[in-house]
């Protein structure tokens, strides 16, 4: 069981039915006692989530705080909890005191004396939180579908669903499918009072250039990369990790291990890995299961065939309230598994893309920070192209530095930024949540990340390898054929398998964004036309002209290979 929250602002908080909101999200555990201040509003947690008064204070935290001692201490006050850290912050630091908290989080905060709604996440937008206006009042939920619920609002597509839904296309970053909703942002906030309009705002995380020598660097990613895992496992918790090859989920499954050899965190119970024997050049089993061996871990190749991802569209149409794109079909269906294993808490590598990898662009990284001899270091290598490819890009890293401020960290900060990151983030979230356990990406630590991002292109990555530096940080927990490997598999050929070839001009991501899109307009207007019921696949119906639903093959029974 996970948590989630549900808020309400406003002057008619009997009308407002917390209880029926919950139960649309019934996964996020059992309904507790709602925290209410008579003509303002209420605060309601759900399972694992914390709700109370402090003072004029009514408080919801969902999620965890990295710091929470440090800040009590700083702020000289005692903290039993992090509902008594928000409330000190809060009266201290005004409406953006969650910039000072590191964690993972979503807090909402009604203040009876200003007579205000404030709601917040962390920066990157681990814990989901949505919020909804409608007739002078404001809801403030952890699902879309219990903000609809709570004012008994239709559900409305966006007027572009399928921009909510590319990672190609441009959009804002508190963007969704359904009309009228917002997310509330990553390290953003959204301000419900009576005299104004509801303002949302944003305090991007800006990173620092960091100067470190590689052996420093290395040193020092192991130490950041130890931590944040141990951060994201509960004392007793079971736990998995979900493994591919590659390098990212293998250093965070080597580090847990490493973690429970030295008796700071409880063991690893076993390590998940896709198996798509329908697609060989896609399969990484064989380097998974070298690293679960080398690292004394039980290993479950997971199998998933192309009638999964075929699937997955409708079957997870319904939990993520619309159209979702297909990639994350695998993740979903391990998930389940780890949890009919009664794994609570699963790691996973997402986070090393964003941060230790450069995809190629190491050149005008090193433009970008000045670094002339590591960016000839680079021509040197090829990487940049012909000589012509060298001096565009280079008149491009000029004019975008000093015309545009745009530095080497900005790459990562709007990695940050994007609506996809917390998109992807919200998704794997609330699979989690829907089988019980914790979806953790010890990349995504905010010290963490910081300090990758921070770092000179040359320190992360060699003309050889990408992501270099992460490759020697666990060194002594990877085997050398799968730390030295430096094949990528792109999983997009997965999908491209499973829906067909994309038309011509049209990228992967656009093509499927907007099938989807037109497919959830449908389902829509089948709504309007037999009546108002949820529009999912599993409730709507079809006109006799329609595709019928492709029935679901039976699964393929998994394998488990235990190692002593």
């Amino acid at each position: 069981m996970t948590g989630g929250l549900l808020a309400y602002f406003g002057t008619k908080p009997h009308k407002a039915n917390a209880h029926a909101a919950s139960q649309t999200a019934e996964w996020r555990g059992p309904l507790h006692k709602p925290v209410g201040m008579e003509g303002i509003g209420f605060v309601c947690a759900q399972g694992t989530a914390k709700a109370g008064r402090r003072g004029e204070l009514a408080i919801g935290f969902h999620g965890r705080i990295d710091n929470l001692d440090e800040l009590g201490q700083s702020l000289g006050t005692r903290c039993d909890g992090e509902l008594d850290l928000v409330a000190s912050l809060y009266r201290q630091h005004g409406d953006e005191f969650a910039t000072e908290l590191l964690g993972d989080f979503a807090i909402v905060l009604l203040d009876e004396g200003r007579g205000c709604l404030l709601a917040s996440r962390d920066w990157i937008g681990m814990r989901p939180l949505f919020w909804l206006e409608h007739q002078g009042q404001t809801a403030v939920t952890s699902e879309i579908k219990q903000a609809l619920k709570l004012f008994e609002h239709p559900m409305i597509p966006a007027d572009q669903p399928h921009a909510a839904n590319s990672a190609s296309e441009p959009n804002e970053p508190d963007a969704t499918i359904e009309k009228g909703v917002g997310a509330v942002p990553a390290f953003g906030y959204v301000l419900a009072t009576r005299s104004a309009p509801t303002r949302t705002w944003t305090k991007p995380h800006r990173f620092e250039p960091i100067r470190a020598d590689a052996e420093a660097a290395r040193q020092e990613t192991r130490r950041l990369l130890e931590i944040a895992t141990l951060r994201r496992i509960p004392v007793g918790a079971r736990t998995g990790a979900m493994m591919s090859g590659g390098v990212d989920s293998t250093a965070v499954a080597g580090v847990a291990a490493h973690l429970a050899r030295m008796r700071k965190a409880p063991p690893l119970e076993a390590c998940y890995t896709m198996a798509l024997p329908e697609l060989p050049d896609c399969d990484e089993t064989v380097a998974a299961r070298q690293v679960a061996e080398s690292i004394g871990v039980s290993w479950k190749p997971v199998v998933i065939r192309i009638e999964d991802y075929k699937a997955w569209p409708e079957r997870a149409f319904d939990l993520h309230d619309g159209p979702v794109f297909p990639t994350a079909c695998g993740a979903a269906i391990i998930i389940r598994e780890a949890a009919e294993d009664g794994i609570e808490t699963l790691l996973t590598g997402l986070g090393g893309d964003e941060f230790a990898d450069q995809a190629g662009v190491e050149f005008r990284q090193c433009l970008l920070r000045g670094e002339a001899r590591e960016a000839l270091r680079w021509v040197r290598s090829g990487q940049p192209g012909t000589i012509r490819s060298v001096l565009g890009a280079t008149a491009r890293a000029v004019r975008d530095y000093f015309l545009h401020g745009i530095r080497a960290e900005t790459k990562y900060e709007q990695t940050a930024r994007r609506f996809w990151t917390r998109y992807t983030l919200e998704l794997i979230e609330r699979e989690g949540a829907k089988h019980g356990l914790s979806v953790e990406a010890p990349f995504f630590d905010r010290e963490l990340a910081s300090f990758l991002a921070g770092l000179a292109p040359s320190v992360k990555s060699t003309p050889e390898f990408s992501k270099s530096l992460l490759r020697d940080a666990v060194a002594d927990l990877v085997p050398e054929s799968v730390r030295l490997n430096p094949r990528i598999v792109v999983y997009n050929s997965v999908i491209e398998a499973a829906l067909g070839p994309v038309p011509g001009g049209q990228s992967l991501h656009q093509f499927i964004g907007r099938s989807y899109a037109e497919r959830w307009m449908q389902q829509v207007n089948l709504m309007l036309k037999y009546g108002n019921q949820r529009p999912s696949p599993a409730n709507s119906p079809y006109d006799e002209d329609q595709t019928k639903k492709p029935a679901r093959p039976s699964a393929e029974p998994t394998s488990r290979i235990d190692h002593d």
